[in-house]
């Protein structure tokens, strides 16, 4: 096919008007594109280069990030998780103190209910014992009053 062309007399025109018009700065040209061609594809290369130091950066610094957020989620995971902690210990105490407080009151109200049970009893036996005077059996009755109201 090429034989084809240099044979055709139309091409060998084109190729003498081109060495009419470049002359001989045709070989620079091309040593010129050649050039620069080596030049786009030096700084293609660098680019891509760049590029992917760049994204490799951006990976490490993402990931970095990423971290760096899961460390302070479980950070406040772990606070929140001890607040709840101390809180329930505390609430547990407070309770234990509580129940202590309660059985403490209920014995002493019991105690106080059995001594005042047997002052009346002691007091109801005396009435007993002596007679049945009215006299004597409303100042019995003032004293247990007296002594209800008292506790």
């Amino acid at each position: 096919m090429k034989e084809n062309r240099k044979d055709d007399p139309t091409i060998g025109k084109i190729d003498a008007i081109r060495d009419i018009i470049f002359g001989q700065n045709m070989q620079e040209y091309n040593e010129i594109l050649n050039q620069i061609k080596d030049s786009i594809e030096d700084l293609r290369k660098s680019l891509d280069s760049r590029i992917d130091k760049l994204e490799h950066k951006v990976e490490d610094n993402l990931n970095n990030l990423e971290k760096k957020v899961y460390q302070q989620i479980e950070q406040t995971q772990k606070d929140v998780s001890d607040k709840f902690s101390k809180s329930d210990a505390q609430l547990n105490s407070t309770k234990e103190a509580l129940i202590k407080d309660l059985q403490t009151a209920k014995t002493q109200l019991k105690d106080s209910i059995e001594t005042t049970s047997k002052e009346l009893k002691s007091d109801l036996k005396k009435v007993d014992e002596k007679s049945l005077d009215q006299s004597l059996l409303a100042k019995a009755f003032v004293e247990i009053g007296k002594k209800l109201k008292a506790k």
